[in-house]
Parts: C-alpha cells; structure tokens; sequence
C-alpha cells in the first residue's frame, strides 16, 4: 500500500469538506465526491493506456478509490466514460487539465482575495494525488504511455502555475 497516496488522498477530502464548510462547495453535492470522482477518471485512464486492466489495477482500484470496484466494473465504467459525447469532445484525456484542477485553482484564489493565506493550495494538493495515482499505475507501462503521463502531469502543473493568484511553489517529483 502507498502510504504517500492514502495520506495524500485523506488531505485532499479533508480540504475539500473544508471548502464546502466555507460555502465554496456545490449545492447538495459534497466537493469530496465530485473530487473522487475525477481520481477516478484519471486512474481509469492511465490503467486502461496499456489495453487491458490487471489484477494490480484493480487492486489499486480497491485499496485507494473505491473497494467495490472489479475488473468488469472498472472496464465498463472507462468504456462508459470514453463514449460519453461531452468526453468525446474535449479529445484524449491526458491532454486536457483536469475540471476539478480549474475549480481548485478558482477556489484557492477566491480563499486568497478574501484572506491573504498563501501557504495552502488545494489544487497543488489535488496535482499531487494526480501525479502519485499516475506514477504508480504507469510504472509498468512503455514508454509512449510513461510519456503521456509525464505530458499530463506538466499540464496540470503549468495551468496551476500560470493561473494561481500567488506564488505557491508546487514541486511534484
């Protein structure tokens, strides 16, 4: 089990019930749920970029994102997912960021102008979830796969960066 992602995890929901405790959230939608779902799109992809979903997948399905998760389940959720027409339009996923990236940078700058606080970035906090999610579904995988996922990761680093209303240094190894 990956202490640093079960740690990271917990952090980010805790942050998320935070913003909705400060009215930053959705009307009759926790921020967590939305959150987890997003983890969950981004661990379907990055599983399914070698064509087929392991045993390993779906143990790392089980253990960080939701336990009720199979193999079955996991692939018909992605196929889901992939032919829905909204993800059809936006393309592949690894080339756009994140929704909930967008969102998290709009609340961390909204909880900004209000306080001054910039030693907190809950979209730093959810890019990490992301890059450690990635890297351990992609360990395995070849080359072009490994590539995409570094392209993602930058991506989503490079959006907080430029659209972050303070510096906040996000270093993601």
């Amino acid at each position: 089990m990956n202490s640093d992602l079960s740690t990271m995890l917990n952090k980010v929901y805790d942050l998320c019930d935070e913003q909705d405790a400060m009215g930053l959230g959705m009307s009759g939608v926790k921020t967590r749920d939305l959150q987890q779902v997003e983890f969950i799109s981004c661990a379907l992809y990055f599983a399914k970029a070698d064509g087929e979903i392991s045993d390993e997948d779906e143990s790392f399905f089980q253990k960080y994102l939701n336990p009720n998760m199979t193999k079955e389940m996991i692939s018909n959720v992605y196929e889901m997912i992939i032919n829905d027409p909204l993800a059809k339009s936006r393309g592949d996923y690894a080339d756009n960021v994140p929704p909930s990236i967008l969102t998290q940078v709009e609340k961390d700058n909204k909880v900004y102008a209000s306080s001054n606080d910039d030693t907190k970035s809950v979209a730093a906090a959810v890019a990490a979830v992301f890059n450690l999610i990635g890297k351990e579904l992609v360990k395995d995988a070849d080359d072009d796969v490994k590539s995409k996922f570094e392209a993602y990761i930058t991506r989503i680093v490079d959006y907080i960066h430029e659209n972050l209303a303070y510096d906040y240094r996000l270093d993601l190894e």
